[in-house]
């Protein structure tokens, strides 16, 4: 989302796994824009291991839910408004 836009880079009827899809998006992104985007916003199932190794070699902030167990940073009160925050930002798309 860009000043309140949402831009559609792929659609499509038949059914696929969209997490397939980031260097696509990112690509548009930079094509679009002239940058990579400072921080990539997804859901459970398009954060996958291959998608953030991508993302962590192109430098680009995860507001995603990490893998595996909860950590004890991630038990603190200030992580859980940040994920709350990301979250309730991702939702607007």
């Amino acid at each position: 989302m860009v000043e309140g836009y949402t831009f559609i880079d792929h659609h499509s009827w038949e059914a696929y796994n969209e997490c397939e899809d980031l260097m696509l998006h990112l690509r548009a992104y930079k094509k679009r824009f002239g940058c990579l985007p400072e921080k990539l916003e997804g859901d459970k199932i398009y954060m996958n291991r291959l998608n953030r190794r991508i993302l962590k070699f192109l430098k680009i902030e995860i507001a995603g839910k990490p893998l595996g167990r909860p950590s004890k940073e991630q038990q603190t009160e200030e992580y859980q408004k940040k994920m709350a925050k990301n979250v309730g930002e991702r939702n607007k798309v």
